[in-house]
This record gives C-alpha cells, sequence and structure tokens, in this order.
C-alpha cells in the first residue's frame, strides 16, 4: 500500500482510492468480515451475564463452548449425564469448557409442557402409583378429575351359623366386587328378659282405684307411675294377677294419690308369652 500521508498531509483522493481497491477478504490486508463476527461475538460471550445463542444441542459437541453459551435440544446429540431433554429445551453454558456430558456444567430450561404436572397427569400418575400396590384388590379411575375407587375383595364361601351371628354364607366375587348372601340368619331374641312399657287400663276420674297392665304380663318385676312419678310398692300401691285375663292390677292403698281426669298412668312390665 502507497505512503498516503507525505509531509504531514493525507491524501485524501488517494486515501478513498486505496480503501475502493482493497481486498477486503483477505486476512493480511484487513480483517474479514468473518474474523470480525467472530471477534464481536466473543467480546460479548465474555461479558458478565451474556448470552449467544450457538444453534442446535448437537453443535456444542465441536464448539469451543463459553459460559453462556446457549443451545437448543432438536432431537439430536447426547444429553449431559443425567439430565432428560425433550425437543425444544434449552440448555445454557454455566462455565467455559463446560463438558457436554456434565449436567452440572449446564442449566436447563423447560419450555415445553410434556410432561408438566397437570391435575389429568398427577390423577393419572397416582392411579399407576395405586394399583402397582394393589393389583388384585384396588383399582382406581379418573372421572371428571376425580378418583374413583373400586375395591376387590377376596371371596369368602361357606361358613356355619353361630350364636349371635347376623349373616352367614357371604360370598363376594373377587373379579366384579359383587356380594352375595347365600343364607341369613337373625339372633334370637329372648323376649322373657325384655321389660315393656305401656299406658294402664283404667279410668282416672278421682275415685278409681284399680289399673290393669296393657297385656298379658308376669306377676313380677314391675314399675307403677302416676304422671311418669314413679310409686313405691306395698306404700302407694299392691299388685294381684287376674287368672282369667293374665293381666296384673295394680290396687292403690289407702292414702295414696288417686289419678283424676287428664292424669297419665302407666307401668313397666314382661310380657307373658
Amino acid at each position: 500500500m502507497p505512503t498516503l500521508i507525505r509531509k504531514d498531509q493525507l491524501r485524501i483522493d488517494e486515501f478513498i482510492q486505496e480503501l475502493a481497491s482493497a481486498d477486503w477478504t483477505s486476512d493480511t490486508l484487513t480483517a474479514s468480515a468473518a474474523a470480525i463476527a467472530a471477534k464481536i461475538q466473543d467480546s460479548i460471550a465474555g461479558a458478565s451475564g451474556a448470552m449467544v445463542y450457538r444453534g442446535a444441542w448437537n453443535t456444542a459437541a465441536t464448539d469451543t463452548i463459553k459460559a453462556g453459551f446457549v443451545y437448543v435440544y432438536d432431537g439430536n446429540g447426547t444429553a449431559p449425564t443425567g439430565v432428560t431433554l425433550e425437543n425444544g429445551d434449552t440448555l445454557i453454558a454455566k462455565q467455559d469448557n463446560a463438558s457436554v456430558t456434565n449436567a452440572n456444567h449446564w442449566t436447563v430450561v423447560q419450555v415445553n409442557i410434556t410432561g408438566a404436572v397437570t391435575t389429568a397427569n398427577f390423577l393419572n400418575t397416582l392411579r399407576s402409583f395405586v394399583e402397582s400396590g394393589n393389583t388384585s384388590s384396588l383399582t382406581l379411575d379418573v372421572v371428571n378429575n376425580k378418583l374413583v375407587f373400586t375395591a376387590k375383595f377376596p371371596s369368602i364361601t361357606g361358613g356355619t351359623p353361630t350364636t349371635g351371628q347376623y349373616v352367614s354364607g357371604l360370598s363376594i366375587n373377587a373379579a366384579t366386587g359383587v356380594m352375595t348372601v347365600s343364607k341369613a340368619t337373625l339372633p334370637s331374641i329372648d323376649f322373657s328378659r325384655v321389660v315393656f312399657h305401656g299406658e294402664c287400663n283404667g279410668t282416672c276420674d278421682g275415685v278409681n282405684t284399680s289399673f290393669l297392665t296393657p297385656e298379658a304380663a308376669l306377676e313380677s318385676p314391675f314399675a307403677f307411675y302416676i304422671n311418669g312419678v314413679k310409686q313405691t310398692p306395698s306404700v302407694d300401691y299392691d299388685t294381684r294377677y287376674n287368672v282369667q285375663s293374665g293381666l296384673i292390677e295394680f290396687g292403690l292403698l289407702s292414702g295414696a294419690y288417686i289419678p283424676k281426669a287428664g292424669d297419665q298412668v302407666s307401668c313397666s312390665y314382661i310380657r307373658r308369652s
């Protein structure tokens, strides 16, 4: 290149001519466009916190990686150990010379929703978890985003009725969960031990002193009430048995209160079977 400055003066016409005729693709005369771009890119990458997009992930295998280099996984290339990648995921180098197989050297950004925690995915995952340990006893369905459990019971057959047993011969289909009762028994009830309570027969008029049990009853035990107040035997009343009717008669004793119109007279008794 000729000398453009002569005696401290710049020949503008010659300077412009030289610029126009220079070979800009030669690295020996001036920096090439590629070299300039690389220099700018390296400068940006060297800036604190800067990120530089470097293309598809598989290019990282042959790249001189610097902190902040960004790659997008497109299904090609091996993911860093311990990282599961899906198409569209972004990897950002955390340090210079980051290893393409070391997960600790990279930050992975999920940019898709495949595998994201949604209601349906969660319920289906829970369903798989439940059924994996209970394949023969429990199933789970997702209906309108609600869990529906279906229990499967083992088959139960046979059985001999015993005292106090309410149901025998119970069978449950393990496949369908349908319950079938082939035979049933109820416990026997000993009415001789059941105490009944009812309103006595007799007129409440302030004069009548004789009242009868509502139905045939045993002679004892008894409890006699006037307006809900328990009366004292041998003090307020005595009892006698009517053979023909099977009823027990309560007779009020002298000095006892005589029920008047509107009073209530009742008794507790054991029914005669």
